[in-house]
């Protein structure tokens, strides 16, 4: 009766150094294929080659090529039957599948929704919990769009000082907060107040992560200067050319007051509750 022997299984490390060479040679064969006279790469490989990259710590430009050359087969002719899809191979027209796009956009959710708070990247692929404060600003972009949140009054309540955290458990959606305490301890009646939360959100259009780094320190640069005078809050933030006034009346949870430029503004579609 013959006897066989098994390689001997590799340990953890060991198995993260072999995948990272395969993910390695994988992405450089689709590059090379990229660089050819005539390429002709199968789209879908395109954005999970991106992504190896930069697991692997590579060049963002390395990635950044290879996502704009996927986004650049993309059919966006709105009377087209196949708008929005990607073909499922360059040079191959005659190979029509729709499944091309999901295949393609599935890595390229991961590459383009970048979470940063106070210019750190946060990894969004496990749970986190962070420290934050009155100056934090939490930046999010997702393809060329992206959005600052600022929060910069908060009271705290029975005594006690504001504690402030970004936030995510793990859940399947993938849905994190930016959480601010106002009381934390036993349960208690607490005397009625006005309990302020106040945030700013600034939104615009990125290119590339040193416009948006660019952009999330212009948001943390920006002066508030705020007011309580006859229990109306008022307060004040300018960015570049533009000043934004808001007034608050506390005891009636009304809007007083909403400037830009000195000008009176009311929202043409959402009104202020």
């Amino acid at each position: 009766m013959g006897t066989t022997h098994g390689a001997t299984p590799l340990l953890e490390t060991g198995r993260l150094v072999t995948i990272a060479k395969r993910v390695e040679t994988g992405c450089r064969q689709v590059e090379e294929g990229l660089a050819s006279p005539n390429p002709q790469p199968p789209v879908r490989q395109l954005t999970p080659a991106a992504l190896g990259l930069l697991e692997l710590g590579e060049s963002p430009d390395r990635a950044e090529k290879l996502v704009s050359h996927a986004f650049g087969l993309q059919d966006i002719d709105t009377a087209s039957p196949g708008y929005g899809t990607v073909p499922w191979q360059e040079g191959h027209p005659k190979i029509k599948d729709p499944n091309a796009i999901e295949f393609t956009m599935q890595p390229a959710v991961v590459i383009l929704f970048n979470l940063v708070l106070n210019g750190n990247q946060v990894d969004t692929s496990k749970p986190f919990e962070f420290a934050a404060n009155a100056d934090a600003v939490v930046g999010i972009r997702e393809g060329k769009s992206v959005v600052a949140i600022r929060l910069f009054a908060v009271d705290g309540c029975a005594g006690q000082s504001p504690t402030w955290k970004l936030e995510f458990d793990g859940n399947e959606p993938g849905a994190g907060r930016l959480a601010v305490h106002h009381y934390r301890g036993l349960a208690q009646s607490l005397a009625e107040q006005n309990i302020r939360c106040e945030r700013m959100l600034l939104a615009e259009r990125c290119e590339t992560e040193s416009e948006f780094a660019t952009f999330l320190n212009r948001v943390s640069q920006i002066k508030l200067a705020d007011t309580t005078r006859k229990g109306i809050w008022h307060v004040k933030a300018k960015s570049g050319s533009v000043e934004l006034e808001a007034s608050l009346d506390l005891s009636n949870k009304l809007i007083a007051l909403s400037r830009v430029n000195g000008r009176a503004w009311k929202p043409e579609v959402l009104e202020p509750v």
